[in-house]
């Protein structure tokens, strides 16, 4: 049996930070910045349904995904936008068709906008 110093000592959790990216600003080396969370862009085209948790994933890490459906069958696509969808809702993020059957998913925190010339 533990006495308590031993109990709390054994159940810490002990956290390192790791160190952010950093990016320069517009050419200028003496100015660094720090990467925006959820910057990152990933493309994927998925061929089964078994990819939904690698695209989850992505939303997840706060990245985002532009997810081209073309190499599935309807039916797979709309499983995966369907299952795509409701974790867009969970993580307050939003979705948009970029062309047929490619579209962007983004995590909270993201805006889109599309240009008046481009917008249905």
């Amino acid at each position: 049996m533990y006495d308590y110093d031993q109990t709390r000592t054994r159940n810490r959790q002990f956290r390192s930070e790791a160190p952010q990216p950093m990016m320069m600003r517009g050419g200028r080396s003496d100015m660094p910045m720090r990467q925006m969370e959820g910057s990152n862009v990933n493309i994927y085209s998925p061929t089964t349904f078994e990819d939904i948790q690698t695209l989850i994933d992505f939303l997840k890490r706060n990245e985002q995904v532009i997810v081209d459906f073309s190499s599935l069958d309807q039916t797979g696509a709309y499983r995966i936008m369907d299952f795509m969808s409701g974790a867009i809702y969970a993580l307050d993020g939003s979705i948009k068709e970029i062309k047929a059957n490619i579209f962007l998913f983004a995590p909270r925190g993201v805006s889109i906008s599309v240009p008046p010339q481009y917008r249905n």
